[in-house]
């Protein structure tokens, strides 16, 4: 339970710190500190949900690549690698991929040359001696089956390992996801109220406040929220718009500006 209130708590600070400038007074009151800890599990909230949501699609992608295994691949089939020589008791060629990506399976090719027109689109190939990777009409690479170990496959046993390591793996993967996003974005984050900081300092003092730096880093490090959300929901859904993230950053600073240089007036006016 006071779990759950904690959680409550900060996002409620979370939402606060997209409009209230009564928060922010708060903000620049206290330690500097204070904001980047507030910035630190900002950004592990989205990093979490952001693993949280990479985990299904990961299983449903997984479970589609299975029904389209059990599909294309006959029953009964085996490839296997041997002293560098690939091959399965399947016909050839067998595409396993579409039309823009395909994955050809042919053992009848032999060598370590590609036949004309035996890949018209960028995809992968594997014959009797060499995988060939193409990436572009004027980029081709060719690996000998020779630096591959031996290994020996059935199509049982492809479905069955999905079945068996797909949840884990979707599991490791989300917290590799979690963590790479976290590290990302609290840097980055970082990054921008450090120097935005920086100028938003600098406009403060043309503008005759007497905020320090470190108040400004302190609004920075909580500044950030409502510009990171924004350009996430402007990702999800496809649209781009030059500077947002700028924008409103420097939109809450001049607010801030405003606000300081009220509440200095005041306190002039009592003196």
């Amino acid at each position: 339970m006071r779990a759950l209130k904690a959680i409550g708590h900060f996002l409620s600070t979370v939402i606060r710190s997209c409009y209230d400038l009564d928060w922010y007074r708060i903000v620049r009151s206290r330690p500097w500190t204070a904001s980047l800890a507030y910035l630190a599990k900002f950004c592990l909230l989205i990093s979490v949900t952001a693993g949280l949501m990479f985990a299904p699609s990961f299983l449903v992608a997984a479970k589609e690549l299975r029904q389209t295994i059990g599909q294309k691949i006959p029953d009964g089939a085996e490839f296997a690698v041997s002293r560098g020589v690939f091959s399965a008791n399947v016909d050839s060629p067998l595409n396993l991929g579409n039309a823009a990506s395909p994955l050809i399976i042919d053992a009848s090719i032999e060598g370590l040359d590609l036949p004309e027109n035996e890949l018209s689109a960028n995809g992968v190939v594997i014959g009797r001696n060499s995988v060939f990777v193409r990436k572009s009409k004027f980029e081709q690479r060719v690996y000998s089956l020779k630096e591959f170990p031996d290994v020996k496959i059935t199509k049982a046993g492809i479905i069955g390992a999905f079945g068996t390591y797909a949840p884990p793996l979707a599991a490791l993967l989300a917290v590799l996801v979690a963590l790479g996003y976290f590290i990302g974005l609290f840097v980055s984050s970082l990054v921008y109220a450090v120097v935005f900081g920086v100028a938003a300092f600098a406009i403060g003092r043309i503008a005759g406040t007497a905020l320090t730096y470190r108040q400004w880093l302190a609004f920075g490090c909580v500044a950030v929220t409502l510009p990171t959300l924004v350009g996430m929901a402007l990702m999800i859904f496809g649209v781009q718009i030059p500077f947002a993230f700028s924008f409103i950053f420097f939109a809450f600073a001049i607010a801030m500006i405003v606000d300081e240089r009220g509440r200095q007036n005041v306190v002039s006016s009592l003196h």
